[in-house]
């Protein structure tokens, strides 16, 4: 059973700190997902953890064990990269044995292993191919065979299944996962996909400007961020500045450029006082287009911009009475989008809309 732990980890790369302060736990069994945008030190952190990079500060942990000044191949970890980094003229199967002959593992052992980890990830008939005669898809399938064939303690994963469509890559998380949890083993995967994340991972963690600024379930990251960051970061989220005139149990009223807007603390443990600054968060996909207006947390104005009828969806911009402009994700619209210049009415639930607590 395998698990690892980052403590306070800290690294610079050209007089610029790339990782700052990050912290985070991934169990045995567990897939792990941290979230960012390119820049945000997602490579960085799993090549200090591979043993590639060298920490300014902080520890990594596997299994209890302190691993931060043990060279890469004493930690035990796999680290597969976008571009899979195979043995250019070894064939597949090639591939795949010569890491477990690094191991010292017998020539039967080793047979078995090889066909069992290329039919997993179903590349069973690419044995005999070098890597140059495959697709960028084919290669990563490859390269996650030949890491999970060596029974690492701790696997990372960059980006594993950027060349796949999007059935594929459900397969292949499918199969990650029944082997993790199998071996017991814990995979910590980084990503900007956050749709895939958000339905693969056990735990998410949200990494912006070498901060990992939350981490949480999926469901809490996306519908309860802690900042404003991470709210607009994962959904794109509409953000309006407010004072807080009331909260208890978990809700809130606040008074913003909309008027008056209920709903639920990301923190319903925390009790801010009135007059207290906040950010309602409020994602595009909760408001609703109708042309009457519930009794709260209803908004009157005009379409800005009508977007295009996308099927499951509609993009709409709605400027709001004091100019406020809203972006809707309208899901399954019944009709064309509206057009500019409609008057209606937008509206939310409250346990839909998120306020943050500053200070």
């Amino acid at each position: 059973m395998s698990g690892i732990s980052v403590e306070k980890l800290v690294k610079s790369l050209n007089g610029n700190v790339v990782l700052n302060g990050v912290s985070l736990e991934a169990a045995p069994g567990e897939l792990f997902f941290v979230l960012g945008p390119g820049g945000s030190g997602k490579s960085t952190l799993l090549r200090v953890l591979a043993g590639l990079l060298t920490p300014d500060s902080g520890e990594i942990s596997i299994d209890g064990e302190k691993v931060s000044e043990l060279a890469t191949i004493r930690r035990k970890v796999a680290l597969v990269s976008p571009d899979g980094a195979l043995l250019a003229h070894s064939s597949v199967r090639e591939n795949l044995s010569f890491a477990l002959e690094q191991q010292g593992r017998d020539e039967v052992e080793i047979r078995g292993v090889v066909h069992a980890m290329l039919g997993a990830f179903g590349v069973g008939e690419l044995g005999g191919r070098k890597p140059g005669e495959l697709s960028g898809g084919e290669r990563q399938r490859v390269a996650l065979a030949r890491a999970l064939a060596v029974s690492p303690r701790v696997l990372l994963l960059d980006e594993p299944f950027s060349w796949l469509d999007t059935d594929t890559r459900r397969n292949r998380w499918n199969a990650i996962r029944q082997i993790c949890r199998a071996q017991g083993l814990a995979a910590l995967c980084v990503t900007q996909h956050i749709e895939e994340a958000l339905a693969v991972a056990d735990q998410v963690g949200v990494l912006l400007d070498g901060r990992l600024q939350q981490v949480a379930s999926p469901l809490e990251i996306y519908r309860r961020p802690r900042t404003r960051a991470v709210g607009e970061f994962l959904s794109g989220a509409n953000v309006l500045p407010g004072r807080l005139l009331h909260a208890g149990a978990g809700e809130f009223v606040a008074e913003t450029a909309l008027g008056e807007v209920r709903g639920a603390l990301s923190d319903p443990a925390s009790e801010p006082a009135p007059g207290a600054s906040v950010d309602v968060l409020i994602r595009p996909e909760v408001l609703h287009i109708d042309m009457v207006a519930p009794d709260e947390n209803a908004f009157e104005g005009v379409v800005v911009d009508g977007g295009a009828y996308g099927g499951a969806s509609g993009r709409i911009v709605f400027r709001a009475k004091g100019g406020v402009e809203l972006r809707v994700l309208e899901l399954n619209p019944r009709t064309a989008n509206p057009a500019a210049g409609d008057a209606l009415f937008v509206w939310v639930a409250p346990e839909d809309v998120t306020g943050i607590v500053n200070g």
